[in-house]
């Protein structure tokens, strides 16, 4: 019996190195994802320089001295997704912020008519934000960005300048 165990022992052995070939262990290989949130999203600001614009006749805290604008470039590669939240907090060269500006779903369907992105095309979803009540004009803008998609949800953050 002895006998048997130690041919069958040397017979696995010749196996396995004949399969690796160079005699190294088997290597272990995972099945690659399918998808993974925010794997098939591209997500990016234009301009990536916000330039602060004037406004006639501020009044704060109703209306702000300065306003900005960008456009949020939502790129959908392997399946539909939708716009779910925006929030843009200002953020001045001196460290003080602004308050945070939140844009729910709702907001955003009243705005744009629809926030769905179909499979393999983009949407740019353009955006004003009014800022300057007890911060400097210049600083930078930071955007955060909630997509849906089959998967569930994905959070892209983007800092862009204010000049």
């Amino acid at each position: 019996m002895k006998k048997y165990a130690a041919s069958f022992g040397l017979v696995t052995l010749a196996a396995t190195i004949a399969c690796n070939g160079d005699g190294s262990a088997p290597r272990v290989t995972n099945p690659t994802p399918l998808a993974t949130v925010g794997a098939s999203t591209n997500v990016s600001i234009r301009p990536s320089i916000i330039t602060a614009q004037a406004v006639n006749q501020p009044s704060c805290p109703l209306v702000p001295p300065f306003v900005g604008s960008l456009g949020v470039d939502i790129q959908a590669v392997d399946f539909p997704l939708s716009l779910s939240r925006v929030q843009m907090t200002f953020i001045d060269s001196a460290g003080l912020s602004a308050p945070t500006v939140t844009l729910p779903a709702p907001v955003l369907t009243r705005q744009f008519g629809s926030t769905l992105v179909e499979a393999r095309s983009g949407r740019t979803f353009t955006f004003t934000f009014p800022f300057g009540c007890n911060t400097r004009r210049t600083g930078q803008l930071v955007v955060v960005i909630v997509i849906n998609d089959r998967d569930g949800q994905d959070t892209k953050e983007i800092l862009v300048p204010v000049r």
